[in-house]
């Protein structure tokens, strides 16, 4: 066909378009063209970011040029290896969806070192730590060892677990605390003593075999709440040993936190230890029924943990008062596990004149809106590890706690609204 008059001829190969082809051509055109638009503004410097939130309108953000992701905030927080597995989970929880909302933005990022309660304490307004995670809340003397007064916020709560490893007995093996002060005393020293045979008609106990003795290393967390049931349990555990994260264990091997404990254990025939219900759960440890105040032998579980954890009938502090006499230990009821204990982060009440503008307002925010997070919003992300939710008096304790928090005299919450949804 003869081109019509004043038009170039259709190039060889390419078939005639229509009028409606014409119109698809041009608008893909414009695409590809609106596409290097935004592809040049992102070499040249990429669209501008602000750290303190998710909820800004498109103007403000489409209104610079500048780099194309803000520097992450980082949120160290170190101490218990109690918590450690969920501190885990959450850090990865909490940076993905938060990168999720600034389309792949790494704006915030959770750190957590396990290092235990004591010497997270010791580095704890030195730098390197905004807050310590720790099952014991701090006395008034170690309060007034630090720099500047603190909040204190539950984080979660779980069991502490009793596993052994001796081949040929079910998980399951009831125990009470008494027989256990009896054990980490030495005075029970054969899996088959009467004192374990009679918890347990219809087992059968290896004759003679050694009971190998597990403890964690000093200044444990998980020893604080282990140390203060059988204190609690026994009257000679109370008067020669006490309850603290660092005693005088009268006998056995010494593990490494919770993990080190697991991984001890496991290669011990005959060996018992306590140890956090999450890392007995990720090591397929063997775990004892403990017998309760109502007289019900109960396994460590979220459930059991929950159950505990409802049970307590005591008004809850503030965040800046003493949590000195508050314990989930030996509650009430029939479903209750006997060695449930809240995991507290510590952390100073105004952080900008704590580190005396060092930690920036936004880090502060950050770390105010990270707090809420775990402590209210984030808790369904433990129960499959052991860490039930709270029930709604704690979560409402705690909403009122991270108020409290301060940067310079005002609040630290305010302009950062991400709740990880």
């Amino acid at each position: 066909m003869a081109s019509p008059a004043g038009s170039s001829p259709q190039p060889a190969g390419e078939p005639e378009l229509d009028a409606q082809d014409l119109v698809t051509r041009h608008r893909r055109r414009r695409r590809q063209l609106a596409t290097v638009v935004v592809v040049v503004l992102i070499a040249v410097g990429g669209i501008g970011w602000a750290t303190d939130g998710f909820s800004r309108p498109v103007d403000k953000v489409l209104g610079s040029i500048g780099p194309q992701c803000p520097p992450t905030v980082t949120l160290n927080g170190s101490g218990s290896t109690f918590v450690a597995p969920l501190m885990k989970t959450w850090a990865e929880a909490y940076s993905g969806a938060a990168a999720s909302r600034e389309m792949g933005c790494i704006v915030v990022q959770p750190v957590y070192n396990a290092s235990g309660v004591t010497a997270a304490l010791g580095r704890f307004g030195g730098g390197g730590t905004e807050f310590v995670a720790s099952e014991e809340p701090l006395n008034g003397s170690a309060e007034a060892a630090l720099p500047w007064p603190t909040l204190t916020l539950p984080l979660t709560t779980s069991a502490v677990a009793i596993a052994y490893n001796v081949p040929g007995v079910p998980a399951g093996l009831n125990l009470t605390g008494s027989v256990l002060a009896g054990i980490y005393l030495g005075k029970i020293t054969t899996w088959s003593d009467p004192a374990i045979a009679g918890l347990n008609p219809g087992i059968s106990l290896p004759s003679g075999a050694p009971i190998a003795v597990l403890h964690d290393a000093a200044g444990s967390g998980t020893s604080y709440v282990f140390s203060g049931y059988l204190s609690l349990s026994n009257a000679s555990w109370a008067s020669e040993v006490g309850q603290g994260p660092s005693v005088a264990w009268p006998v056995g091997l010494v593990a490494d936190g919770d993990a080190g404990a697991a991984a001890l254990l496991a290669n011990t025939s005959g060996g018992i230890a306590y140890l956090g219900l999450a890392a007995a759960l990720a090591h397929g440890l063997d775990c004892a029924r403990l017998e309760n105040p109502a007289g019900k032998f109960v396994a460590p579980s979220a459930a059991t943990v929950f159950a505990a954890t409802t049970a307590y009938a005591k008004v809850l502090p503030l965040g800046n008062q003493s949590w000195q006499n508050v314990s989930l230990l030996d509650q009430p009821g029939n479903a209750s596990y006997p060695i449930t204990t809240f995991t507290y982060a510590i952390v100073f009440d105004d952080l900008g004149k704590a580190y005396d503008g060092a930690l920036t307002l936004s880090a502060a925010q950050w770390l105010a809106a990270y707090l809420y997070w775990m402590s209210v919003a984030g808790q369904s992300y433990g129960t499959q590890l052991g860490y039930p939710p709270f029930p709604s008096v704690v979560t409402n304790a705690n909403t009122q706690i991270v108020e409290l928090l301060r940067y310079d005299g005002v609040a630290a919450l305010g302009d950062i609204d991400y709740d990880g949804d």
